[in-house]
């Protein structure tokens, strides 16, 4: 049960975050490639990092290939409908934003999650800062890497309190872990995605000071 549970989460987060990669790089004017690459590099980036940071080589993705091509058959789907539907997106912009926020946002939740009980199953359960940075680093390693390939800030050091949530549902996770995987990983997951949306919906950021002026 465990593991299916495990990987119907990882699945989840993996197509979402797909999602989201692509139609960033569609909306960023890139070619059927740079929409596979962009859309597999945030789908299993975080994932990747994780495992590397564990000491596991080589990384899940490679091994269990069924979550790679998931995101690259994600991805090419994003491809083909955002070129069979490419006029009435033109027209429906805030629609799109939308849909990548709402993506981002569930994936986000799914691989906080996952990256959680990774370091719980190898043995840093303890280990309360390692576990949450693990979480953080599943959960937003594959949005920075998608961000930095189009050369730009990444959304989690600045845009809609990305951080934040996370981490609130790594915690929640982790404290209601011994009580029950299933229920530690909806809740989990539900509060990121809960506080990802509102936090878009009322333009919540954390503090910021403003740039210099030159």
């Amino acid at each position: 049960m465990e593991e299916q549970l495990l990987w119907a989460t990882t699945m989840v987060g993996t197509v979402a975050c797909g999602v989201s990669g692509a139609l960033t790089a569609v909306d960023r004017g890139m070619d059927l490639v740079g929409v596979l690459v962009l859309g597999t590099v945030t789908a299993v980036g975080g994932g990747i990092l994780r495992d590397v940071m564990l000491g596991r080589t080589p990384p899940q993705a490679f091994v269990e290939n069924e979550f790679l091509l998931a995101a690259l058959a994600t991805s090419l789907l994003v491809f083909l409908l955002a070129l069979l539907l490419y006029t009435r997106i033109q027209t429906r912009r805030r629609l799109v934003d939308n849909i990548i926020n709402l993506f981002d946002a569930v994936g986000l939740g799914a691989y906080a999650m996952i990256g959680v009980r990774a370091s719980i199953s190898a043995g840093y359960g303890d280990n309360l800062l390692l576990t949450l940075f693990l979480g953080l680093v599943t959960a937003a390693g594959g949005g920075m890497l998608r961000d930095l390939l189009c050369c730009r800030v990444p959304f989690v050091l600045y845009k809609r309190v990305y951080v934040v949530a996370a981490l609130f549902g790594c915690v929640v996770y982790y404290v209601l872990y011994p009580y029950g995987e299933l229920p530690a990983m909806a809740a989990g997951i539900g509060c990121i995605t809960v506080v990802r949306v509102l936090a878009s919906v009322f333009h919540w950021d954390m503090p910021r000071v403003r740039p210099f002026e030159n």
